[in-house]
Order: structure tokens, then C-alpha cells, then sequence
């Protein structure tokens, strides 16, 4: 039973936070009402690069690769589809069927939307939001969207034959493996070259570190004195 249960553990180890991770847009599958709690037909709404007039792309799927006509439109039922945003800062322009402009927010965040449900998106802490080399753990072995197993496997760009990830979005996590560990860690197929940037572009996979058969635990010199090996934490 208990070995059963580590197996199933070691499988779902944590998680590299891949380049696109995104989110919703709050009012994704959310109607707009008018002043008198109706809902309206057809509204738009137009995603923008925060503090600029620069169109975003948008998408109608989490791993950004189909894009959605700007603006986009609700149906019938004044009901907006499912929007995917990258994860950047963005300002949206709502408008009402006949072009009137129902709101704009600039200096938006792609977080999640609040419990309430009501749309604003709350303020957030940004350092809550996973950013490209967290780590995480899960209890099953799917992988969610932004996120790849660390395996022991590779990732890269399209086309570069990665085992765990090939796509133009891994570009943030391969370089934050090339940055920041030596080859002997994530080694580069193929050999490294003068920089993540020309690897990636080159077609080369990386090595995801593995978490395979292995427990998380801390550095005993992180900040202060090492703790000599075997020896517990004082009480208080």
C-alpha cells in the first residue's frame, strides 16, 4: 500500500512553469447586463498591450495557438466564449451592440477571477501567480497547461525533437534551465552554444532536471550556518 501510494507521488513530481502559461479572461462564458439587469446582445471586447493602443492576442485555447478575431464577440445571448490570455499585463475595451464603449481598464493582470465571481479580478499578490521555474506537486500525473513533468526528459522548440515539450511557448523555460544550471544539470543535446537564445533557435532540446525516485528537502546553508548533518531544528 505505502509503495503504491510513493510510486503515484514520484510519478506527478513538481512541475517546470512553462513559457505560456495562462489564464481566463474573468468575463469568459460571463454575460454583461444593462442598467435594467438584462443581458446585451452581441457585446465586444478588445484586449490591448497595457498603457498602449498595440492589439494582444488573444486565444480560445489554453496553449495559445489558435487566436480569436479582436474584438471579440458574445452570442446571441450577450455570452462571451472562453478567452485565454497570455500572461502579461493588458487593458480591455468593452463596447455595448452598437458601438458605445460599456468600459475600458488598462494595467490589467492575467490572475485568476475573484471568488464572488463578479468579474474584477480582485487584487491579486503577484508573487501568489506561478512564474517560469516554480515548482509544484501533484497528486496524479496529468499535465496541466504551462507546466511539464520533471522527468529526466527534454524540451524545446518546435521542431526539435524534445521527448516532453516542443513548442515555441517552452522558449522561457529553456532559458531559464540554460541560465541557470550547468550542463551537467540540464545538459544541452547537441552541446551549448554561446548562448539559451541561439540553442533554442537552433533546434536544441534541453534536459528537464528529474524529480524521479527523489523528495524535496533544503539547503542547510541557506542564509545562515549550515546544520550539521543528522541534527534537528531547535524548539521554542
Amino acid at each position: 500500500m505505502h509503495k503504491s501510494l510513493a510510486a503515484a507521488l514520484v510519478l506527478a513530481v513538481g512541475a517546470i512553469s512553462a513559457a505560456s502559461a495562462a489564464e481566463t479572461w474573468p468575463l469568459s462564458r460571463q454575460q454583461v447586463f444593462d442598467a435594467s439587469g438584462r443581458p446585451l446582445l452581441v457585446p465586444r471586447v478588445a484586449f490591448f498591450k497595457a498603457g498602449t493602443t498595440t492589439p494582444l492576442a488573444v486565444y480560445s485555447d489554453a496553449a495559445l495557438t489558435k487566436p480569436l478575431a479582436q474584438p471579440v464577440k458574445a452570442d446571441g445571448t450577450g455570452r462571451f466564449p472562453r478567452i485565454y490570455l497570455p500572461s502579461a499585463l493588458y487593458a480591455e475595451a468593452v463596447f455595448g451592440p452598437y458601438g458605445d464603449v460599456l468600459w475600458r481598464d488598462d494595467g490589467l493582470g492575467t490572475v485568476p477571477p475573484t471568488a464572488d465571481g463578479d468579474g474584477d479580478g480582485g487584487t491579486v499578490d503577484p508573487t501568489a501567480i506561478a512564474a517560469t521555474g516554480d515548482v509544484k506537486w501533484r497528486m496524479d500525473a496529468s499535465i496541466m497547461p504551462g507546466w511539464v513533468q520533471m522527468n529526466g526528459r527534454t524540451l524545446g522548440g518546435a521542431g526539435s525533437g524534445a521527448t516532453e515539450l516542443g513548442s515555441a511557448t517552452a522558449s522561457a523555460a529553456f532559458a531559464y534551465l540554460w541560465n541557470t544550471f550547468s550542463d551537467t544539470v540540464a545538459s544541452v543535446v547537441g552541446g551549448r552554444g554561446t548562448s539559451a537564445a541561439s540553442d533554442f533557435s537552433a533546434g536544441k532540446p534541453i534536459v528537464i532536471p528529474t524529480m524521479q525516485g527523489l523528495i524535496q528537502s533544503g539547503l542547510d546553508d541557506m542564509g545562515s550556518r549550515a546544520r550539521p548533518v543528522g541534527s534537528r531544528p531547535s524548539r521554542t
